[in-house]
């Protein structure tokens, strides 16, 4: 749901390099012409409408419906650009414009669609439009993995040290129980189609991790890429055992980046934007209030805390129970260590493991703290909406929501360092629970 500007007002970047709106009057008369109904509504079924724009491509009204899916894709570039900028912008020394000529490129929109220009060449709004379908998916979801992905725009990430995780990375590092869990409580899914979730993304390790770690034997480790077509041919034949049927090779691929979409927004949920001209209160008495709520939250976060490690632990351990061998005690004795402030290098040695990175690998430290963050966003979801009854206008709920999660971030930057300085003991909020679980 979203404004029906973004269907006439274009996003682009001018000659100096500066972002600018302009309002498209063309594609603005068509979408009035078309939807009548939604002129005057701040939200609109983006889903209905885009459905209904495609249908219109080999029509006579082609060009003006491309038009406004144009407007859409751009506004959704530029809101991608934003989310990375606010993400990693200050650690990376970078800003939103600094990222938008890498994919804000579908330059002279009017002239060479009124004019009917020839051109070779292919904006990155020409591949989304090009590949999107929506009868799979949302646009603006489809525009924001291929901006993540795009090449030019990951280089210049990763040189100023940001590194994006791949949907493939994403699903080789997330549990198969854990992500039935993330569908049913984060998403409200039915437990049918989370089971088969599960057992599509574990019939996708089967196969993927299998063949990744053959290939990082025989040379330096890379970027994940996207199964091959034969990967997908034998995913499709190890789900087919477990009785789930139907699949083709394109079908299970979107499936899959379904999948690492869902993960990926459950790790860092959009923020609504909020209108500027909302007053913001600012009295004693609001700021008391909020004081209060924190102090609440604040006392069920320690004791929630508990509960989510034991929760994400026990997912663990029945994970690599699993695997052949199990690898479940060697799990436990290498965070026992872990605990204990010995190196990755000491910790190889003493559980067998040749090298410190596969103690890297198999630990997971990073991918252990945002799961057990993430459950325990979940887990005070309804806390947190009873808090957020003493806010009555978005502004002041926006401040109350910032300062939640801030309270999670510090806690979990706090364990970060805590696993960036070797032979140290682990002094954070989170270790110290964690590694008191491990006591036995």
């Amino acid at each position: 749901m979203g404004s029906t500007l973004r269907y006439w007002c274009w996003v682009r970047l001018d000659g100096g390099g500066k972002r600018q709106v302009e309002e498209i009057s063309s594609a603005k008369a068509f979408f009035q012409q078309q939807f009548p109904e939604w002129i005057d509504k701040q939200d609109v079924p983006d889903a209905a409408i885009q459905r209904k724009l495609v249908g219109f491509i080999g029509s006579d009204s082609q060009l003006q419906a491309q038009l406004c899916l144009r407007c859409f894709i751009s506004h959704q570039i530029d809101q991608t650009c934003l989310e990375l900028a606010r993400r990693f912008g200050e650690k990376g020394g970078f800003n939103q414009i600094d990222l938008l000529p890498f994919v804000l490129d579908d330059v002279k929109l009017l002239q060479r669609f009124h004019l009917q220009l020839n051109t070779q060449y292919e904006s990155l709004a020409d591949k989304i439009l090009q590949t999107f379908n929506p009868e799979k998916g949302q646009l603006s979801t489809w525009t924001a993995r291929l901006v993540r992905s795009h090449g030019e725009l990951q280089k210049f990430l990763e040189e100023c040290g940001i590194y994006l995780e791949s949907d493939w990375s994403l699903l080789n590092n997330y549990y198969p129980q854990q992500l039935e869990r993330l569908l049913t409580e984060f998403y409200n899914y039915n437990s049918t189609p989370a089971q088969k979730a599960r057992e599509i993304l574990d019939s996708y390790q089967t196969v993927y991790l299998s063949d990744r770690l053959q290939q990082n034997r025989s040379r330096s480790r890379s970027r994940c890429q996207p199964p091959t077509p034969e990967q997908l041919n034998r995913i499709i034949a190890d789900l087919e055992e477990k009785g789930i049927t139907g699949f083709t090779s394109d079908d299970l691929l979107e499936e899959l980046e379904s999948l690492a979409e869902l993960i990926r927004r459950s790790r860092h949920p959009q923020k609504e934007e909020i209108q500027d001209n909302i007053p913001l209160s600012t009295n004693d008495e609001t700021e008391r209030e909020m004081e209060e709520c924190l102090q609440r939250y604040r006392q069920l976060l320690i004791t929630q805390l508990d509960p989510a490690i034991v929760q994400v632990l026990q997912e663990r351990l029945s994970y690599f129970k699993k695997r052949k061998p199990p690898k479940d005690k060697t799990f436990i004795q290498g965070l026992q260590l872990y605990c204990q402030g010995q190196s990755m290098s000491e910790i190889a040695r003493k559980i067998g493991l040749k090298r410190q990175d596969n103690v890297t690998r198999l630990l997971q430290l990073k991918t252990l703290r945002e799961d057990i963050q993430q459950r325990l966003l979940s887990t005070l979801k309804d806390q947190v909406i009873q808090l957020a009854r003493y806010y009555n206008n978005l502004v002041k709920l926006e401040r109350l929501e910032q300062a939640l999660a801030a309270e999670i971030d510090r806690m979990m930057e706090e364990a970060q360092r805590d696993t960036m300085t070797p032979n140290c003991s682990r002094d954070s909020l989170f270790f110290r629970r964690l590694c008191r679980h491990l006591e036995f």
